[in-house]
Protein backbone atom coordinates (compact mmCIF):
# COMPACT_ATOMS: atom_id res chain seq x y z
CA UNK A 1 0.00 0.00 0.00
CA UNK A 2 2.88 2.35 0.72
CA UNK A 3 4.30 1.89 -2.93
CA UNK A 4 1.16 2.44 -4.46
CA UNK A 5 0.88 5.85 -2.68
CA UNK A 6 3.85 7.12 -3.37
CA UNK A 7 3.40 6.43 -7.26
CA UNK A 8 0.50 8.48 -6.94
CA UNK A 9 2.11 10.83 -4.68
CA UNK A 10 4.82 11.28 -7.47
CA UNK A 11 2.07 12.23 -10.48
CA UNK A 12 0.05 14.02 -8.19
CA UNK A 13 2.83 16.59 -7.33
CA UNK A 14 2.60 18.85 -10.44
CA UNK A 15 -0.85 18.80 -10.13
CA UNK A 16 -1.61 20.07 -6.12
CA UNK A 17 1.61 22.56 -6.64
CA UNK A 18 -0.84 24.24 -9.95
CA UNK A 19 -3.72 23.97 -8.32
CA UNK A 20 -4.51 27.62 -8.42
CA UNK A 21 -8.15 27.57 -9.79
CA UNK A 22 -11.50 25.65 -8.54
CA UNK A 23 -11.47 22.06 -9.68
CA UNK A 24 -13.70 21.45 -12.79
CA UNK A 25 -15.16 18.16 -14.64
CA UNK A 26 -12.79 18.84 -17.09
CA UNK A 27 -9.43 19.12 -15.08
CA UNK A 28 -10.75 15.43 -13.12
CA UNK A 29 -11.33 13.80 -16.02
CA UNK A 30 -7.65 14.60 -17.52
CA UNK A 31 -6.26 13.45 -14.23
CA UNK A 32 -3.82 10.17 -14.85
CA UNK A 33 -5.10 7.96 -13.26
CA UNK A 34 -2.51 4.99 -11.46
CA UNK A 35 -3.78 1.15 -11.55
CA UNK A 36 -2.90 -2.56 -11.53
CA UNK A 37 0.66 -2.18 -9.73
CA UNK A 38 2.90 -5.39 -9.36
CA UNK A 39 5.90 -5.92 -7.92
CA UNK A 40 8.63 -7.68 -8.61
CA UNK A 41 9.78 -11.26 -7.11
CA UNK A 42 13.00 -9.69 -5.46
CA UNK A 43 10.97 -7.17 -4.59
CA UNK A 44 13.09 -3.80 -6.07
CA UNK A 45 10.58 -3.23 -8.76
CA UNK A 46 7.17 -1.80 -9.62
CA UNK A 47 5.54 -2.00 -12.95
CA UNK A 48 2.15 0.00 -13.02
CA UNK A 49 -0.45 1.46 -15.77
CA UNK A 50 -1.31 4.76 -15.47
CA UNK A 51 -4.56 5.96 -17.42
CA UNK A 52 -4.90 9.01 -19.45
CA UNK A 53 -8.36 10.29 -20.67
CA UNK A 54 -8.16 12.64 -23.72
CA UNK A 55 -11.69 14.62 -23.57
CA UNK A 56 -11.28 16.48 -27.12
CA UNK A 57 -10.52 12.62 -29.08
CA UNK A 58 -12.90 10.92 -26.24
CA UNK A 59 -11.38 7.94 -25.09
CA UNK A 60 -8.41 6.92 -23.23
CA UNK A 61 -5.25 5.08 -23.49
CA UNK A 62 -3.09 3.56 -20.98
CA UNK A 63 0.92 3.39 -20.74
CA UNK A 64 3.32 1.45 -18.45
CA UNK A 65 5.64 2.76 -15.99
CA UNK A 66 8.44 1.49 -14.45
CA UNK A 67 9.59 2.41 -10.75
CA UNK A 68 12.20 1.15 -8.54
CA UNK A 69 10.60 0.55 -4.59
CA UNK A 70 12.48 3.29 -3.21
CA UNK A 71 11.01 5.36 -5.18
CA UNK A 72 14.82 6.77 -6.83
CA UNK A 73 13.37 6.33 -10.30
CA UNK A 74 10.50 6.30 -12.46
CA UNK A 75 10.90 5.26 -15.99
CA UNK A 76 7.70 5.39 -18.98
CA UNK A 77 8.35 2.20 -20.67
CA UNK A 78 5.52 2.87 -23.27
CA UNK A 79 4.16 6.05 -25.50
CA UNK A 80 1.92 5.07 -27.87
CA UNK A 81 -1.64 5.55 -29.28
CA UNK A 82 -2.67 2.13 -28.14
CA UNK A 83 -3.17 1.03 -24.57
CA UNK A 84 -0.66 -1.26 -22.89
CA UNK A 85 -1.51 -2.83 -19.60
CA UNK A 86 -1.91 -6.23 -17.33
CA UNK A 87 2.34 -6.08 -16.91
CA UNK A 88 3.69 -8.91 -15.35
CA UNK A 89 7.16 -9.45 -14.47
CA UNK A 90 9.05 -12.60 -15.16
CA UNK A 91 10.68 -15.04 -12.47
CA UNK A 92 14.12 -13.51 -12.42
CA UNK A 93 12.54 -9.59 -13.06
CA UNK A 94 14.54 -8.94 -16.22
CA UNK A 95 11.67 -9.17 -19.13
CA UNK A 96 7.87 -7.51 -18.61
CA UNK A 97 5.39 -9.05 -20.30
CA UNK A 98 2.30 -6.85 -21.11
CA UNK A 99 -1.21 -6.91 -23.09
CA UNK A 100 -1.62 -3.98 -25.67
Amino acid sequence: MKKLFLVASIFMMPIISNCQNNLTIESLIGLKRISKPVSSADASKIVFDVNEVSIQENKGTKDLYLMSTNGSSVVRLTDTKFSEFAARFNKDASQIYFLS
